[in-house]
């Protein structure tokens, strides 16, 4: 399964509407979507608006790739259960946020392992072929020190 998530809170129809293309054009069904409180309804795949921590959990543990906005609770859930990940981060000129902080953080976070960064919603279903060509794991190498070191950085970055 392919877990989708935008976060609950802010609508993210630019991320939704482009994997839903994708899906349509690969005919691919087993997707999986958070799709918070957006107006573009995704026609592939089911979808929910939000799941409650365990659900969100469960849904990750049993992706096989998870795709999002450039969320850290996100990112640090998928590393953590050793998922790859593909972030698109929503940007401030498209007025999905005030600031672009998420443009900001993807460009130290794509150096990560398991972790792929598109900069814009038309570069995402050639990312997600070439992601999806590849063994689907990301190796023991983020274990839980290196995710300490990974939590404090985000935590310097968010700070300063």
């Amino acid at each position: 399964m392919i877990f989708v998530t935008t976060g609950w809170n802010q609508p993210f129809d630019r991320l939704i509407r482009a994997v839903d293309d994708w899906a349509y054009s690969h005919q691919r069904s087993d997707l999986f979507a958070q799709i918070g409180n957006g107006t573009y309804l995704p026609s592939q795949f089911p979808w929910v608006r939000e799941l409650d921590p365990p659900a969100f959990e469960q849904s990750i543990e049993e992706s096989a790739l998870v795709i999002s906005h450039a969320g850290m609770g996100n990112l640090i859930n998928a590393l953590r259960h050793k998922k790859p990940i593909i972030l698109l981060p929503r940007r401030a000129d498209l007025h999905e946020m005030t600031t672009d902080h998420q443009l900001d953080a993807v460009q130290w976070l794509k150096r990560l392992h398991g972790v792929w960064v598109c900069e814009s919603e038309i570069e995402l279903p050639l990312v997600i072929n070439r992601v999806l060509e590849r063994p689907l794991n990301v190796p023991d190498e983020i274990g839980h020190s290196e995710l300490d070191r990974l939590i404090e950085k985000i935590k310097a970055f968010i700070g300063d």
